[in-house]
């Protein structure tokens, strides 16, 4: 019996291998018991199996315990604070703050939530990233609609000079933008305004006085604005960001003071602040010269960075009109007239077909609202005009003098095409905006030249 045993063992050697397998003498096998009919076997378990099945009761008892507690986490009913603590324990600040706001606003009606000023200034820089992505995300979270947003930006308290609140606020946008859209320049301008005091109850304080943002010099009612604006250079966007109040126009002495102030506080929120532009005022030319500002050099220091300093292409041609209505040029042999405009237009607007029919009586003789029309400047110093007037000499319709005249507008018309074009695909070599190319830098070297050259030589009545 005990060698047909060993044989079966045999046969089972990785299975039962750990198996003491006694004699049958010795675990009780009766030689007599018939075939068919069971007995009860003492096998002995090895020490292997006893300790796998201890830790085994072990784990059991291990997961019947978590399984509880898992139970009870489920009955639990969390707290807002401790899912506050969690929110700010896994998720960014950001994140964490349009999470919880949603489950405050959890079950309230459109017209009554109310959301924090830190809330909707993230909701703010969420809408100068993108308002379509703004719009998209209201639809499936709880956010302040565009309007709130709008009406949040309207309560700042916008004072003259430097105003930190709409730099705040104008941070989020910079923070957003690549290194070419911050390329920008920052223009001054006045305008005029009406005289007009009142008094303000939530400041408590006079508006309409002189205020030029550091001090109040004297209570006099400002009858002058000047307006600070930033523009981008390589992207359509722009900025008012302050102003001044003056009785007369702002002092050359202000203006830089405001500028230097101006232009550190946009340097230090991240913009490339690289030009200044300003028309031709008597308070601008004399700030130029308080620069150092000259034909061959027009880099300034304002604040803490070195800028080009440079007059608006826009008001330089009106200037250039407004100079030949009023007196004749001369240079080499040539001579440029506001009369010979005058003779090609009165023969030109009997023709059938004219060569410059945009050219009307209000261009020949614009009141002094509309000089300030910079459309028409720009369509009487033109190229079309120049050729047209070409054309009346040519089959002497004209005197020849007047070609000086066609050469004075079509040289005004691809200075203005170089400094004031956004295209930069030309239709001819110098009408496309500026890019230093060897073309454009010739034509400027000998428009230098023809200024050094010309000069008045009569005044006209």
């Amino acid at each position: 019996m005990e060698h047909e045993v060993k044989e079966v063992l045999s046969k089972k050697p990785i299975i039962l291998q750990n198996l003491v397998i006694q004699p049958a003498a010795e675990i009780g096998v009766s030689q007599g018991v018939p075939t068919g009919q069971t007995s009860s076997v003492g096998v002995q378990t090895s020490r292997l199996f006893s300790r796998s099945t201890e830790e085994l009761r072990l784990l059991k008892a291990e997961n019947s315990k978590l399984k509880a507690q898992l139970a009870q986490e489920k009955t639990k009913k969390w707290s807002s604070h401790k899912f506050e603590e969690i929110c700010n324990e896994f998720l960014s600040p950001e994140l964490s703050s349009l999470v919880k706001m949603q489950i405050q606003l959890a079950g309230s009606g459109e017209k009554g939530q109310r959301y924090s000023n830190a809330f909707k200034q993230f909701c703010l820089t969420l809408y100068f990233l993108g308002p379509k992505s703004y719009r998209y995300l209201k639809k499936i979270c709880k956010l302040p609609s565009v309007r709130s947003l709008q009406r949040f930006v309207e309560i700042i308290k916008f004072k003259p000079g430097v105003n930190d609140m709409l730099f705040e606020i104008l941070k989020f946008k910079v923070t957003n933008m690549n290194a070419k859209d911050k390329i920008c320049y920052i223009s001054v301008d006045e305008m005029a305004l009406k005289k007009h005091l009142f008094y303000n109850y939530t400041l408590d304080e006079i508006v309409g006085v002189e205020d030029n943002g550091t001090e109040r010099t004297c209570f006099v009612p400002a009858t002058s604005a000047a307006v600070f604006m930033l523009t981008g250079i390589n992207s359509k966007w722009k900025q008012p960001i302050g102003y001044a109040l003056s009785a007369t126009s702002l002092k050359a002495v202000d203006v830089k003071k405001i500028l230097d102030q101006f232009i550190d506080k946009v340097t230090s929120i991240g913009l490339d602040v690289v030009a200044l532009v300003t028309d031709m005022g008597s308070n601008f030319i004399h700030l130029s010269n308080m620069l150092g500002v000259t034909s061959e050099n027009s880099l300034v220091y304002l604040g803490k960075k070195q800028i080009l300093y440079y007059f608006d292409p826009c008001h330089l041609i009106k200037a250039a009109r407004n100079n030949l209505m009023t007196a004749t040029f001369k240079w080499e042999e040539f001579t440029a007239s506001w009369k010979d405009v005058e003779m090609y237009f009165a023969k030109d607007r009997q023709a059938l077909n004219r060569m410059a029919p945009k050219l009307t009586q209000t261009h020949l003789s614009p009141t002094n609202f509309q000089k300030m029309k910079v459309s028409l400047a720009v369509q009487v110093l033109s190229n079309t005009v120049a050729s047209a007037i070409e054309t009346y000499i040519h089959f002497d319709q004209l005197p020849s003098e007047a070609a000086g005249t066609a050469q004075f507008l079509r040289k005004f018309d691809k200075l203005f095409n170089i400094f004031n074009s956004l295209s930069k695909n030309p239709t001819s070599k110098l009408d496309y905006a500026f890019q230093g190319d060897q073309t454009q830098l010739e034509f400027l070297h000998n428009a230098k030249s023809f200024f050094r050259k010309y000069k008045s030589i009569q005044q006209q009545k």
